[in-house]
């Protein structure tokens, strides 16, 4: 849509006095095409973004995994000396 502005006393806006708007279906031509590879880029971005969190997301997980494993094998190490200590 493209908004055209006329200078008639009638339908004026608050804050914009003796103007009214008038919207008129237009064909925008490249500037239709330039938003729309924005919007590409834009979601390009996006889905490059959301990829790179899931691949941390996975990283955080098994690095988590690694320190509950290396605490079991610590818990049971310490367990071993305390059952020939006592």
């Amino acid at each position: 849509m493209k908004c055209i502005l006329s200078s008639t006393a009638s339908g004026t806006l608050p804050g914009f006095p003796r103007r009214r708007i008038l919207w008129a279906l237009a064909p925008t031509g490249p500037r239709k095409s330039r938003n729309r590879e924005r919007s590409d880029r834009v979601l390009a971005r996006i889905d490059k973004f959301l990829a790179e969190q899931k691949t941390l997301e996975a990283h955080r997980h098994e690095l988590i995994k690694e320190v509950l494993r290396q605490k079991k094998a610590a818990i049971k190490a310490f367990d071993e000396k305390l059952a020939k200590l006592g």
